[in-house]
This record gives C-alpha cells, structure tokens and sequence, in this order.
C-alpha cells in the first residue's frame, strides 16, 4: 500500500493539471478583489443643471463628487463566494478526472496491475492521491483568499472573530472536499474516459443540487432538508459565523457517509471490471 501510495503522490508532484487548478482558483480569487476594489474605486460627478447626466471616473474621489461603493466586503465574505458557486466544484471535476483517467487512457493502470498488487488497494491509493490533492487545491485557494484579502482590503480584516470562524469554516470545508474528490474520483473510475469522465463529474456535482434544491421546497413545512445530505449542496450553504456543534457533527457524519460509500463502491468496481 505504502508503494502505491508513493508512487500517486510522485505522479501528483509531476501533475500539470494540479498545478494549473491550483493556479485558476487563484486567479479567478485576485479577479474577484480586482474587481471589487475597481468598484470601490468608481466615482460619480453630477452634472451641471442644464447638462442632465452623471460622469463616471476611477481614481481618488475628488471634490465635488462622491463614491460609489458597496459596504466593505471582508475575507470570509470572499471566501463564501468562492464555495458558493461551482468554481471549486467545477475545477475539482476536472483535476481529478484528468488525475484518475490519464492512466487508463495511456495503459500505465495494466503495468500497476500486472504487478500483482490487489486491487482494491491499487483503487484505494488512486482514491487516497485524489482527496489528498483536492485538499491542497481548496487549502491554495483559502491561502490566496486570505493573502489578497490582507494586500487589497488591509489587515483590518484580521479581527479578533475572524480566525476561529476561518479555522472552522475550513474545516468544514475541507471534510466537505474531502467527500468531493471522493466521489469525482468514484465517477473517474466508472467512465474511464476524459471527455465522459469530466462531463459526467461536472454534471455530479451541479445535477443532483438542482435537484435536491427543488426537494427542499417540496419538504419546506416537514423541516426535513435533502440538500443537506449532498456535500456540494452543504458546501454552498456553510455558515461563515455561528457555527453550531450539530451542524459541525452533521457536515463530519456527511462527509464520512461519502468517503466510505464511495470507497467501498471503488473498490468493488475495480476488483470486477476488466482493464
């Protein structure tokens, strides 16, 4: 086990791919502060009587003009932003597909195979090298959140409140990658193809929150949530403050229920399918 594990995490360290998701969920966090410190930069200067109209400018807010800008965002307001949409999601769909099928497309699963090594374990390593990498992918983008949040918005925003709230939103948010990757991974396995295996991973993540959106409304009076139970789902809805013990207990037995069903089904299908 110990082999097969170094040798995924030697081809996760040469991975392109890992590089370049880590590098896109970068971007695209310094695009969102660009963005709204552009905002928070845009002045208006109102126009003479007899000239109807504004004039729009960048720059400080001179004399005669006033400000246009939104309340002060902070760093986990940016953060929520980030795990409320399907960037991470999406992103993850792709690293791990290209991660988990580049070696069926190339042949290099039969070599790992043909060297007797069992194969549940062989998937189990594979599993582990995708959760693991999914991890440092989302840990890079809260690094960046932070590293930006202090050079565009100051450090202000490290208040008293602000780091427990970060270490457990993290948490919580790492478990609930953690089961993404996971299950990406269970998807990877059964599609074998590239083109398949990102398309049906990213249709995993977005499908089954639509629809389990649409089955909150139908149990709104029970109380009963389903989208609860689907780690995306639980990921776009993750309090950013307030966090109470049951919702942390539930996130980690959510979280559990998907790491080990989809272990458990990897396996199987690896150990029955032909190569």
């Amino acid at each position: 086990m110990f082999r097969l594990l170094d040798a995924e995490f030697y081809k996760l360290r040469k991975s392109k791919s890992f590089y370049i998701s880590i590098l896109t969920i970068t971007g695209f966090i310094l695009l969102m502060y660009s963005i709204l410190f552009a905002i928070q930069n845009v002045n208006v200067t109102h126009s003479q009587p007899d000239s109807p109209g504004i004039t729009v400018s960048a720059g400080k807010t001179p004399a005669g003009t006033e400000s246009v800008s939104p309340e002060k965002i902070t760093i986990m307001e940016i953060l929520g932003q980030v795990f409320s949409g399907n960037l991470v999601s999406s992103v993850l769909a792709i690293y791990v597909s290209v991660f988990i099928i580049y070696e069926y497309s190339s042949g290099m699963i039969r070599n790992i195979a043909g060297k007797g090594h069992p194969r549940p374990l062989i998937f189990l390593s594979r599993l582990t090298a995708a959760v693991v990498s999914s991890l440092v992918i989302t840990c890079a983008g809260i690094v960046a959140a932070i590293a930006f949040g202090i050079l565009f918005i100051g450090t202000d925003a490290l208040n008293g409140i602000f780091w427990p709230d970060l270490w457990t939103f993290t948490g919580l948010q790492l478990l609930l990658t953690a089961a993404l990757g996971a299950i990406y991974a269970l998807v990877s396995e059964i599609c074998r193809n590239i083109a398949a295996g990102i398309a049906f991973s990213i249709g995993t993540a977005i499908i089954p929150t639509l629809i389990l959106t649409g089955a909150d409304l139908l149990c709104k009076d029970s109380g009963f949530t389903p989208s609860l139970f689907w780690p995306v789902s639980r990921s776009y809805t993750c309090p950013l403050t307030g966090f109470t013990t049951g919702y942390m207990i539930n996130t980690a037995l959510v979280a559990g229920f998907w790491l080990i069903l989809t272990a458990v089904a990897g396996c199987w299908h690896f150990s029955h399918k032909d190569i």
